[in-house]
């Protein structure tokens, strides 16, 4: 069994890092939806287990959430490359 090296040890660690940081940063912004957008309860059971909201599909079809949608032009979907 081949042993790791201290680069690729400390590689990982920095990936694992960085995916922590992520997962974080979007479990914070969906519980700020359903605080706030969605007016629940500190006992609501979202909130009670926020570790849910990492991989959970949050929608909210509330005016602050879907503004860009509702109100600015279509967004092209292909680039002209010439």
């Amino acid at each position: 069994m081949r042993t790791l090296t201290d680069e690729e040890i400390l590689a990982a660690k920095k990936k694992h890092l960085r995916t922590r940081h992520h997962r974080q940063r979007i479990i914070e912004k969906r519980m700020c939806i359903v605080r706030e957008c969605w007016g629940c309860e500190e006992n609501f059971y979202l909130l009670k287990e926020p570790g849910r909201l990492s991989k959970w599909n949050l929608t909210c079809d509330c005016m602050a959430c879907n503004y860009e949608k509702i109100f600015y032009p279509e967004k092209p979907k292909y680039k002209d490359w010439r």
